[in-house]
């Protein structure tokens, strides 16, 4: 995105000259420059400070375009922008739409110099892969957004959902203080507080990360590092339910295998059985155990 320096020109229905000020109804603002990508924005009602280089807005939407050409849409109820600083600042039912993520939040900064818009109070964002069949949905107390990079953060209470096309594959629930998704890459990065879970397992740790692109592969489709707790109710056919318990410094689970493998001194807690080993594997709401001791592997059922 770029909004500087280029000649700004306005169209209304209305315009008044208030000194300092000139007031637009229902104005149409445009920002061309020579080589350089357009940026527009209609606003129900625009105050342009000629002092303060700033452009009071009320009921702001437009479009800005990204480094490729590809545009990014925008509103809210209200706002203003900086000429000086280059901010663009939107508030209340703020709204971002891009080929690949819808943003709302109740108020946002753009920095087009540093290319990064700063989102802060009810932040929600949803991301499509068309091509892989899924979607993303992210809630947080602030993020930010890097339209170039193609890159979001996200900071505070971060609570998502990966949730599949096909209704028989199950959804992937996440919680962390701290995420960075690398839409591109199709890649999460999770610190503090990292929690999993999908159908009867869930997972804690100090961080981890998802591989979204991995999803069908008999690759790992996420991992959790320092301090792993795994819970899991198994329910055998026929047999009683019970609650299993592991610990381990990494985890990593493939979906398409249905299992997780503990690594780094694993031992699950089993009903009265305690299990240790070098690599252990538990399978999805399945009672047998894969230890792997160095010496010799066994299953436990």
């Amino acid at each position: 995105m770029s909004i500087d320096d280029g000649q700004f020109r306005a169209k209304s229905t209305t315009q008044e000259n208030l000194g300092s000020e000139s007031y637009f109804k229902r104005a149409d603002y445009y920002l061309i420059g020579e080589g350089r990508e357009n940026f527009h924005l209609f606003s129900d009602e625009l105050i342009h400070n000629q002092i303060l280089k700033q452009l009071i807005l009320t009921g702001p939407n437009g479009v800005l375009f990204s480094k490729e050409g590809e545009p990014i849409y925008y509103s809210g109820q209200s706002g203003f922008f900086d000429f000086g600083k280059n901010l663009l600042h939107l508030k209340n039912k703020v709204v971002i739409r891009s080929k690949e993520a819808t943003i709302t939040t109740d108020d946002l900064i753009y920095n087009d110099k540093k290319k990064v818009a700063k989102a802060t109070g009810g932040v929600f964002s949803k991301t499509q892969n068309y091509d892989q069949f899924y979607e993303v949905r992210i809630s947080s107390d602030a993020m930010d957004f890097y339209p170039v990079a193609n890159k979001l953060d996200y900071f505070g209470n971060v609570k998502g959902k990966i949730e599949r096309s096909r209704l028989y594959e199950a959804p992937v629930f996440f919680n962390s203080d701290k995420m960075t998704f690398h839409m591109e890459d199709k890649k999460a990065l999770m610190e503090g507080n990292v929690s999993i879970k999908k159908q009867t397992v869930t997972a804690f740790s100090r961080s981890g990360e998802i591989f979204m692109q991995n999803y069908n592969k008999k690759l790992k489709y996420f991992a959790l590092y320092d301090d792993v707790i795994v819970k899991e109710f198994v329910t055998p056919v026929g047999k009683t339910s019970f609650e299993r318990k592991a610990y381990s410094e990494k985890l990593e689970g493939y979906t398409s295998e249905g299992k997780v493998v503990l690594l780094g001194y694993p031992k699950v807690y089993q009903n009265n059985d305690v299990l240790k080993g070098n690599v252990i594997i538990l399978r999805e709401n399945n009672e047998t155990i894969e230890v792997d001791d160095a010496n010799t592997n066994f299953k436990l059922r």
